[in-house]
């Protein structure tokens, strides 16, 4: 028999995901393989690649972004009306200020 392997918590999965993130090249930003590389890390949906929906697996806050051109990012939380907006090259970047700006926590 098969033994149950132990789910990661959220912490485990934020650490994973910055360690995934110092690793990443500079490349421009696009949608679909943004989803792809933190999908293992983080529940992520989207709406015509226009729209993503990403919590951290085990976490119950997570953030809308909305893609206003390649390297311009309007982030807001599910339920609140505060929004932030970011200015980013490439994936890597974005996902390095989501994580300095406490907005993907664990």
């Amino acid at each position: 028999m098969s033994k149950k392997l132990k789910k990661r918590t959220s912490h485990e999965n934020y650490v994973l995901l910055q360690l995934m993130t110092t690793s990443k090249r500079h490349t421009q930003f696009s949608a679909k393989t943004f989803i792809r590389c933190i999908q293992p890390f983080c529940k992520t949906s989207n709406l015509k690649n226009q729209l993503l929906f990403i919590r951290l697996r085990g976490s119950k806050v997570g953030v809308c972004i909305e893609v206003q051109n390649n390297n311009y990012f309007v982030v807001k939380y599910a339920n609140e009306p505060h929004e932030f907006h970011l200015f980013c090259e490439s994936a890597k970047e974005l996902l390095f200020k989501l994580m300095k700006h406490n907005l993907l926590t664990p």
